[in-house]
């Protein structure tokens, strides 16, 4: 139910709320064997979140923990350079 919940506050823009709720959901994935994927929608989900709420630190936390996992992701990377310069649009 917290995953639903945390998606679903994102889809209607609350962003701080979606962050925290799937913030702390995140390691649910593991549970129903959620794969490598999925967990990465999650974390990107919860980086956007954090990212539009104006939560810098969590979401640059979040984006160095996909950047080192997958360093030559080119999501994680933007992902990264977007936290780290502070800029809230979305990653295309």
């Amino acid at each position: 139910m917290p995953l639903i919940e945390g998606l679903k506050s994102f889809w209607h823009g609350q962003y701080s709320d979606a962050a925290e709720i799937l913030h702390g959901a995140r390691f649910v994935t593991y549970a129903f064997s959620g794969s490598h994927a999925q967990r990465d929608v999650i974390y990107w989900t919860i980086t956007e979140a954090a990212t539009r709420s104006g939560r810098a630190p969590m979401a640059k936390a979040l984006a160095n923990v996909q950047a080192g996992l997958k360093p030559h992701s080119p999501i994680n990377g933007r992902f990264l350079k977007r936290v780290v310069e502070g800029r809230s649009r979305t990653v295309a």
